[in-house]
This record gives C-alpha cells, structure tokens and sequence, in this order.
C-alpha cells in the first residue's frame, strides 16, 4: 500500500514544506514478527507486532501489513485498519497454527500453540478479576514508542479498574524483550541502543502484564519552523521534531544549544530563545550525533503600523463580492517600514468576509458585519481591528452547491433581497448562464440539467447586475475506492454504466473510506498523505481538499449529518480503542460520543440525524448499537449470539446491517434489514463474502463490497444488485485481478 505524504506544518506564520516520505511496499525486504512463538489457552488474547526494513536494515513505518491464519479453526486473528503492525491472536481450540503477516511477497510468522480445552474463556493476561477497588487493568504509557538510537523516553505504569476508572497503582517490575535494541531500568526508563523492533513488557506480582512496541530507527531530527522571525525583546521556546517519525517532539533538554551571535539572539540549555537586537544569526541544536541549524531573523523594533484604510473613520464596507484594498505596514520609529516584521490577519466571522494576508484584500462573501483584527510584531503588542460590514446584494439563491448526475437535474430557486439581505419576494427577470455547459447546462427558469462529469458555475443575474451564483459537481452515483491507479484512490461510476470509472482523487498516499455531503456537491474522505490517517473534506471532484482533523490519532469511516453540518468519525488514539466522535463539517468543536476499553466504530448516521448506529465489542462480541447524536442512551440493537457490523440505514429509517453466518478465512455475510414493520430478514443472497456496503439514496439497490481469497490474497470487489434481490449481482469491471475495489458510498438525492 502506498504511504501518504507528510503535511505542511504552519507554526508562528511560517510553512515547513511538505516532505515526502517513501514507504512503499516494494522497498520492503525483510518482515518480522515478535514474539516468534506463542502459547495461549483457549478463549485468551494476546498481540503480536510486525515490522518492515528495507534493505539496509532500517526500520519502515506506516506500513500496512495483510495478516492470516494458518488454520482459523484454531487461531483467530484480528486487525485494526488504522494500526495493522500489531494483530490480537485468538485460541479458538486446542491445536497449533502460523500466523503470517505480509507486506507484498515478505512475510513473517509466528508459531502458535493452543491448549486448553473449552469452557468459559479465562481473562487475557494484561487483566485480572481482583478484589473490588483494585486495579484489573495494566496499561504502559505511551502505548506505542518511537525512538532515535541513544534515546532516552520514559514510560508510565498506569492503572485501571473493572470500570475503566483510575486504579492505585501497585509495585511493577519492568523487563526488555529484546535488550540488544532497548534496555529499561526499573523505573520504565527505556534507553535505545541499536535500530530495530523492541518491546517492553511491564509485570505485577499478581499476574497483570502488558507489552508496548518500541521501534528504534535513525532519523534526522529538524524544527517545526525553517525560520525563526523575532522582534527584538520577543521570547519563543524552540520546537524540535522528527520528521520521519510522526513529526513528534523530541525534549529541548536531550540536545546541546548555542547561538551564532548572542547580541542577536540567545538560547538556553532548554532551547528558549531570546531575541536581543536587529540582525541574523544561528541557533545550532546537537545530539544524537547530529547538528542542525536554525535560521533566525531579528527585525528592527517595531513603533507603529500605519496604512489605509483608517481604522478610526468607521466601518470599511463593500459590496456582496466586491474587494477592498488595504495597505497596512509596520513601521519604525524614523517611520521606515519594517517589512520582515509579522503581522497576524484574523476575520471574526470567515462567511461574512475573508482576507488574503499575502496581497491584503479583504473580500465580501455574504450580507453581514464582522472585525478584522490585526496583531502586529513587537514583546508591547500592537494591535487593530477594523469593523466591516458587507452590503446586500439583492440576489440570493436558494442554494450555493449543488451535486447532481448525468441527466439529473435540480432547481434553482433565487429571491430579491432586501438591505439586510433577506429574502423579500421570488426573484424575476433573472438570467442564468453556465460557466460549461459541456458539464451543466440551465434553463431561463432555473432547471439545471447535468451534461458531463466535471465542475460548472451557474450564474443567475439581474438586469441591474445583481447576481448570485451556484456550484454544480456532476458526479457519478456512487463513491469507491480503487487500485486502478496503483495506490487507493476515490472514484466515481454510475451505477447504471459501472464500466467506466472517473478518478477523483490523484495523490500518491491513500484516499478511502470516501462518502457525499447532504447535497452531493462534497466527499469526506480519509488519507494519511499528511503522515497519518486522517479526515478531509473536498469538493465532489476531488478539488481543494482540506485537513480537518489534526491529532495524533488515526480517523477512519467519515459520515455526514443530513443537514451537512457535522460529520461523525471514528478516531483511535495510540494505545487506545476505537472511539466514535463528531465535528463540525469544518473540523471544528470534535466531541467523543463513546468511552470504554472496548471498540467502537463504523457509526451511520440515520436519514433523519437522529440515531448513530454503529458496530461494538462491548458485549465480548459484534454488535449493531444505536444511540443519540449527542451520545445518549446508548442500546444493544440486535442482541444475538450472531457477528453483526457495518450497519447502515434505508431512506425508509429501517436499520441494516451485515450478519457474518460463518467465522474464519470462510467468512460469509448476509445483509439484513430490520423493519419495525415486518421483522429482520435477509436481503442479500447466501454464498458471497459481503464485507461491506451501500444503499442507494432511492433505497432500491445495493452495492456489496465481497472479498475473496485468491493467489494473490484477499481479493475485494463491488457488485450491485436490486434491493428486491431479483436477478444476479453485477460486478464492476476489473482491469486486472489484482485490482481492488471497495468501500462504496451512494450520493443523496439532491433536492429542492
């Protein structure tokens, strides 16, 4: 699987340009697993990890490894898509088997032995029954290390109850499974001593035990910024990162400081800069036999900003898409400008205004009134904020964006406003045009009729040039991801000509779990091209793709809210489950929704926002839950001794969802549809290896997601059929069979 790329990091106004990073799967040359033997009993858990080197031995991150049993009947394995180096094995019953992890033709296996026989299962080793108030759960902190060879990083013990609450913590005695590459003391200081794949095991004398993997690899450490700018008196502590190992930080105390000219700047033992007077200079950190050097520009002393417009002479107005200029500076004291001097650009309110710090134009976007603040350079801040009201238009259409199809079509409803910009009365004597009527074309009432895939403007004007104006996406019906290309990517199809597929997304790393807003004209989608996996937003074309999540954790299985404004999300943080959260559409105000120890994910947001359904482990099993859009009252929603997951809804409201018939490389899964009407029942036919799937926005077909095992692994495939079940279902075209098609989305029905 192709690796993404690492993202841009924006820190005091500056940008760290994006760095790609090669992890592909051909350049791997050796898998490992460790432990290479391992004994359970039936019914116990434990993990194992893999790693990928190259062929000099160094260690590749953000892999993604294929993992399988040898014989499932005896051991069952399971992954996590956002974290597959490491794979929780299952004994099922007496007996041994290999287990495999794969990365193209490199593998690597572990020996499995079973022993026991059936019974109730006993509690995995990492947990204990003990008394009440006492600690079940044995946790290390940071789960998941990463480390430069003579590193030094703490760990913590912590500790639970039964309930997920903080427990005492107890004597612990720590221990390296693999001393060559990590060595830890006896209060969790782990000391890095070669490259390689480590673990570090954690123990109580009552039998709580947990592992944590440690990869040490060389890696050039950087800044987070390649320039350092400073007004003379400022203060800043410098960040250190790695680039190549998640961007995390490295301790500002780990490393040797100096400066090249301490009248310009200074820096202590801790990496805290000061700036003295105007000039450059270096700042040069050193260690782990490395030494790099940080840019640093002192401006001159800034004494005032100075510019036009005035912000004392009133609020700056402009129309409804009409610009203003501004030419503001900073100044100093002989009133020279200072132009290396940073100055901050904000807009209280972005969908009333927005500002282009760069050539300083502020722009109108709707009728309204906010503030443009400015915060200038300088240890006595300078700060300004201009009021800004936009003017009313006089035109306003119902609708900015729109998503449709080839042949669909959609009204555009547009009113005369008044001077606040409300809707005063139906718009007439409006002409439209489109910006490409080779994608939409419209008619003189507003009917916009879908001609080719692509992006179009439709224009509604008034004789007096008041005009307003539509974003069209014409799109295909359903949303999947794709190895046509090479590495997963989002396309589209029509699900009456499923030959032909457009590509909509085109960066190297991975593009998946892809679904359309309420009125199709955008996707949220996940990709790790910023080094991890997390949500975008981009329009229905794959245009301007925006991060909106930043976090360490990696977000998968992205659903919007039928009004479009939140979008629900899965998020596992490192060492952590599966949680489901939401946002705002824009990735603002993320909210948890579900807590525990166990996993939760795959939520599906019912048509009328409602309920969340979502699978979960929380009852020693897969189950279908629901529960509010706030988190509340969370319920079991099928309750059976059946493995159900990846529910979804029909417009109808009624629940669906996938029940796995048989366990093990034979999986077989049956779509099920619960009516509060006519009970639960199958609607997929028996035999196929459904995975995953889809329900048209009509209601009336499905796209299947089937797997099946071949000689070149898991082979993963979408196929459509009719909800009615009639006739046989339609695969879409392959060109080769190692190509991979799956996770498929249907586009809503946009409507008036």
């Amino acid at each position: 699987m192709a690796s993404g790329r690492q993202a841009a990091i924006l820190v005091g106004g500056f940008v760290l340009a994006a760095t790609p990073r090669l992890a592909s799967a051909q350049r791997v040359a050796e898998v490992q697993v460790g432990p290479q033997t391992v004994s359970i009993q039936v019914g116990q858990s434990t993990s194992v990890f893999a790693t990928a080197y190259d062929a000099n031995g160094n260690v590749l991150v953000s892999q993604q490894f294929r993992w399988s049993s040898g014989d499932p009947n005896v051991v069952r394995v399971e992954t996590d898509a956002a974290s597959s180096d490491i794979a929780n094995l299952i004994g099922v019953r007496p007996g041994v088997a290999r287990v495999e992890a794969r990365i193209g033709s490199q593998s690597g296996i572990v020996a499995v032995q079973v022993v026991g026989e059936g019974g109730a299962p006993p509690a995995p080793a990492e947990t204990g029954a003990g008394p009440v108030g006492e600690a079940t759960i044995l946790r290390i902190e940071p789960g998941n290390v990463l480390m430069l060879p003579a590193e030094s990083r703490q760990l913590v013990a912590v500790f639970f109850k039964n309930d997920g609450s903080p427990a005492p913590p107890v004597a612990v005695s720590w221990r390296s499974l693999n001393e060559a590459i990590v060595t830890v003391s006896q209060d969790g200081l782990v000391i890095a001593n070669a490259e390689g794949q480590g673990t570090i095991e954690v123990a109580t004398q009552t039998g709580l035990v947990h592992l944590a993997p440690v990869r040490v690899s060389q890696a050039n450490f950087g800044f987070s910024a390649p320039v350092l700018s400073m007004s003379p008196g400022s203060e800043v502590t410098i960040e250190v990162i790695v680039p190549s190992q998640d961007n995390r930080s490295l301790p500002n105390n780990a490393l040797s400081w100096r400066s090249s000219n301490v009248d310009i700047v200074r820096v202590t033992p801790l990496g805290f800069a000061t700036a003295v007077e105007a000039g450059t200079a270096q700042i040069v950190a050193s260690g782990f036999l490395q030494e790099h050097t940080l840019q640093v520009t002192v401006h001159r002393p800034v004494d005032a900003i100075s510019g036009l417009p005035r912000w004392s002479s009133g609020p700056v107005a402009t129309p409804l898409g009409g610009t203003v200029q501004f030419r503001v500076e900073a100044q100093a004291a002989d009133s020279t400008p200072v132009p290396e001097a940073p100055m901050v650009w904000t807009v209280r309110d972005t969908s009333i205004a927005t500002f282009d710090a760069a050539t300083q134009v502020l722009t109108g976007r709707s009728i309204g009134e906010t503030e443009l603040h400015l915060k200038g350079p300088g240890p006595d801040i300078l700060e300004i904020t201009w009021q800004i009201t936009v003017i009313a238009g006089g035109l306003l259409a119902n609708v900015q964006r729109v998503g449709i199809g080839v042949r669909d079509t959609f009204t555009v409803d547009v009113s005369f406003t008044d001077s606040t910009g409300v809707p005063i009365s139906p718009a007439s004597s409006v002409a439209w045009s489109s910006s490409d009527e080779g994608v939409a074309m419209v008619s003189q009432n507003g009917t916009i009729t879908g001609v080719g895939l692509g992006h179009a403007q439709i224009v509604g004007a008034t004789p007096w040039e008041r005009a307003d104006t539509v974003d069209v996406y014409v799109q295909g019906d359903l949303l999947i991801t794709g190895t046509r290309e090479g590495s997963p990517d989002l396309f589209t199809l029509d699900h009456t000509n499923p030959a032909e597929l457009n590509r909509v997304t085109t960066d190297p790393g991975v593009e998946t779990s892809g679904a359309f807003s309420h009125d199709g004209s955008r996707i949220a989608f996940v990709s790790n091209r910023d080094g991890n996996l997390e949500v975008y937003v981009a329009n229905a074309d794959g245009s301007d793709p925006q991060r909106i999540t930043t976090t360490e954790a990696a977000e998968g299985t992205p659903v919007w809210t039928p009004d479009g404004r939140q979008i629900v999300y899965v998020a596992r943080a490192p060492g952590e489950r599966a949680q489901i959260w939401i946002m705002n559409a824009d990735g603002s105000d993320p909210r948890q929704l579900t807590t525990g120890t166990t996993t939760n994910f795959q939520p599906a947001v019912s048509p009328d926002g409602q309920l969340i359904a979502f699978t979960s482990t929380r009852d020693r099993n897969y189950e279908i839950y629901r529960m509010g859009l706030d988190g509340s009252n969370q319920e079991n929603a099928t309750q059976s001794e059946a493995k159900e997951s990846h529910p979804a809804w029909f417009p109808s409201g009624d629940l669906a969802y996938i029940a796995e018939l048989t366990g093990g490389a034979g999986i077989s899964g049956t779509v099920m549809r619960m009516s509060p009407q006519e009970g639960t029942s199958g609607v997929t036919p028996g035999g196929l290896a459904i995975t995953g799937f889809a329900i048209s926005a009509d209601g009336g077909m499905l796209a299947l997601e089937v797997s099946a095992l071949d000689a070149t692994g898991i082979s993963r495939r979408i196929m459509l059929m009719p909800t009615g079940g009639a006739g046989r279902p339609l695969e879409v075209p392959r060109q080769s069979d190692s190509e991979q098609l799956y996770s498929p989305s249907f586009r809503p029905i946009s409507r008036n």
